[in-house]
C-alpha cells in the first residue's frame, strides 16, 4: 500500500509543473492537505499567476501546512498590500514554523523587517505558568531566539540583501562545495520545490553531520515529499545509539515543520516506541540525557495535537534531565487552542490539573482562574493566585 501510495504521489508531483492555473487552484479543493501544499508550492514558482486572492483565502487554514505554504507563496509573489496582513496574522498565528513564514512572506512584501523579527522575538520569549512557576516554552519546538535569528540571516543576511540574492548564492555555492552545510542551510529557507531534487542529491553521500543537516532542511524546505524521507529517520533502528538520539531529535523536528497532519500519526508511534525500545533498554542512558520525545511532543505541538496523547505528559516530571516532558506538553497545548480538554483535565489529579490551568490561562485569560483560587489541592490553587490581582492578561 504505501509502495503504491509513494508511486502516486511521485506521479503527482511530476505532473505539478505541467498544470495550468485552473488545474492548480482545483487541487486546492482536495481533502489531503499533501497534495494541497505540493500545489501551493508550484504556484510560489509561478509569482505572476493569478493566485493572490485564493492563497490569503487561505492562510487561516486548519492545516499549518497550509498556512505555512500559502505565506510564503505570497511572499514570493511580493504584492505590497499583503504586508500588513501577513504581519497581523504572525502576530496571532500559534505554529511556531508558520508563524516564521509569515514574518518573512510580510517583510517580502514590504513590511518593517524590525517589526517582524520583533514578532518572532516576542513569541521565543513565550512563558507558560504550571504548577512550577512561569517557565519559558518558546523555544521548545525548534525556533528559539538564536535559532532564529539563524534562520532570518540565513534569508536576509546581516546587509539588507534581498531574498532572491542570498537563494541565487546558495545555489551557487552548493554547485561547486556540495558539503557546505550552511549554504544547505541557506538553500531550504527559501521553500521552492525546485530545489528538492539537488538537497535529495546531497543524501546518499552525505557523513552523519551533512545527513543531520539536511534532515534539518527537509523540515524548513517544506515540501510534502519529505515526508517519508522523515519518517524514516525518525524510525531509524540501523545506526549507533548517539547518532541515531540526533538523528531521531532532528527527524521529529523536521516533521512539525513540514505541517502536514499526516506527520501525527507517524510521531506518536514513535513516542510510544522511543519509551519502549530506546529510553527502556539497558545502558540507554542518553535517551535521559537526550530526550527525543521532548523533540517529539514538540512535533506534536506544531501539528496542533493530538491533545490527549500531549495532555498525557501534563503531569511528567522525570523523564529527562531538565524535569520531565509537561513543559513541552503544556506548550504543545497552547498551540492545540483546545479548551475544553483541558476543563477536563481540572477536575483530575494536582498536577495535571495545575499545569492545564496555566495553559487554558494562557488561552482565554486571567478571570479562568478565579473559579480555583480556593482549590483543595495546593498546586492548582497556587497558580489560580498567581493572578489574583490580575483581571486579564495579553492572549495573543
Amino acid at each position: 500500500m504505501n509502495v503504491i501510495r509513494k508511486a502516486v504521489r511521485s506521479r503527482f508531483c511530476k505532473g505539478l509543473p505541467r498544470k495550468s492555473e485552473g488545474d492548480l487552484l482545483a487541487i486546492l479543493s482536495d481533502r489531503s492537505d499533501w497534495s494541497r501544499a505540493c500545489a501551493i508550492m508550484e504556484m510560489g514558482c509561478r509569482p505572476n499567476g493569478a493566485f493572490t486572492k485564493v492563497l490569503y483565502g487561505i492562510i487561516g487554514d486548519q492545516s499549518p501546512a497550509i498556512r505555512r505554504q500559502a505565506a510564503a507563496t505570497l511572499g514570493k509573489i511580493g504584492r505590497s498590500d499583503f504586508a500588513e496582513p501577513l504581519l497581523e496574522r504572525a502576530r496571532v498565528e500559534r505554529v511556531d514554523m508558520t508563524r516564521f513564514a509569515m514574518c518573512v512572506a510580510a517583510v517580502q512584501c514590504g513590511a518593517d523587517r524590525e517589526q517582524s523579527r520583533a514578532v518572532l522575538a516576542e513569541a521565543g520569549a513565550r512563558r507558560l505558568h504550571g504548577a512550577y512557576g512561569s517557565k519559558t516554552v518558546g523555544g521548545l519546538a525548534g525556533f528559539g531566539v538564536a535559532t532564529t535569528d539563524m534562520l532570518w540571516g540565513h534569508i536576509f543576511g546581516s546587509g539588507g540583501e534581498t531574498n532572491i540574492s542570498s537563494h541565487a548564492r546558495a545555489r551557487e555555492v552548493l554547485g561547486f562545495e556540495p558539503e557546505n552545510r550552511d549554504a544547505v542551510i541557506s538553500l531550504a529557507v527559501h521553500c521552492d520545490r525546485r530545489d528538492f531534487d539537488h538537497l535529495h542529491g546531497l543524501w546518499l553521500a552525505a557523513g552523519r553531520r551533512m545527513r543531520l543537516t539536511l534532515v534539518m532542511a527537509m523540515g524548513l524546505h517544506g515540501d510534502p515529499r519529505w515526508l517519508p524521507f522523515l519518517v524514516d529517520a525518525l524510525t531509524a533502528m540501523d545506526v549507533d545509539p548517539a547518532h541515531g538520539f540526533a538523528l531521531r531529535s532532528e527527524a521529529a523536528t523536521a516533521l512539525g515543520r513540514l505541517g502536514l497532519k499526516e506527520g501525527q500519526a507517524h510521531l506518536v508511534r514513535a513516542l510510544e516506541n522511543e519509551a519502549l525500545d530506546h529510553e527502556g533498554r539497558p545502558g540507554a542512558g542518553l535517551g535521559i540525557q537526550r530526550p527525543v520525545r521532548t523533540h517529539i511532543l514538540g512535533a506534536l505541538g506544531e501539528l496542533e495535537g493530538p491533545s490527549s496523547v500531549l495532555l498525557s505528559y501534563l503531569g511528567n516530571t522525570h523523564g529527562t534531565v531538565t524535569g520531565g516532558f509537561y513543559l513541552s506538553a503544556m506548550y504543545g497545548l497552547w498551540k492545540a487552542a483546545d479548551a475544553s480538554v483541558l476543563r477536563k483535565t481540572l477536575n483530575g489529579p494536582a498536577l495535571p490539573a495545575a499545569n492545564a490551568l496555566g495553559v487554558l490561562v494562557a488561552l482565554e485569560g486571567a478571570q479562568v482562574a478565579s473559579a480555583w483560587r480556593q482549590d483543595s489541592r495546593e498546586l492548582v490553587r497556587l497558580v489560580a493566585e498567581t493572578y489574583s490581582d490580575v483581571e486579564v492578561i495579553d492572549v495573543p
